[in-house]
């Protein structure tokens, strides 16, 4: 028998901020994409630069590159500012349409992810 070791509300989840190891400001979570056929979140889609919303870069990180801080209410990303600065950014009208398996592994791989679909 599983047991359920932590839940949080989706809204919790979105908007909370996201940082890295070093503590540097990573964005904050600003959607999630998830797969509702095998039941998982796929990515995270963080806020990323910008000022105020403007200027800020949209982009698609692993769901396991994210680990919940509760002791600060955040999550910490495993990747290094630089990584996600230059990691390739998403169309918002494009994020229910994340479906092609290549666009997913290639995503995977930038973060040094394995994806769970293979």
């Amino acid at each position: 028998m599983h047991t359920i070791q932590q839940l949080l509300p989706a809204t919790v989840v979105v908007n909370a901020e996201v940082t890295n190891a070093s503590v540097e400001g990573a964005g904050y979570i600003k959607d999630v994409v998830l797969d509702i056929s095998h039941g998982r979140i796929v990515y995270a889609v963080l806020g990323f630069g910008g000022f105020l919303g403007l200027g800020e870069k949209l982009i698609a990180v692993p769901w396991e590159a994210l680990t919940y801080d509760a002791d600060n209410n955040r999550f910490l990303v495993n990747v290094s500012r630089e990584k996600l600065e230059n990691a390739e950014g998403v169309n918002p009208e494009d994020l229910a349409d994340m479906t092609d398996p290549e666009q997913g592994r290639l995503i995977y791989a930038y973060y040094g992810y394995e994806p769970y679909w293979i």
